[in-house]
């Protein structure tokens, strides 16, 4: 099943919610981003460390 998000504000959103559960558990944040395979989800470190 592929899931394709055409919209940045679709992927944006779906980037807040992710970063938004992730910081109930202090498990640091992710970015999302397109590529030709899919989603690029990649972790960033806790969000209160620097980067």
């Amino acid at each position: 099943m592929s899931i394709r998000y055409r919209s940045r504000k679709t992927l944006g959103e779906l980037e807040a919610n992710m970063n938004a559960q992730l910081s109930r558990f202090q498990w640091g944040v992710v970015s999302v981003e397109v590529s030709d395979d899919g989603l690029a989800v990649t972790p960033s470190g806790a969000a209160d460390e620097p980067r």
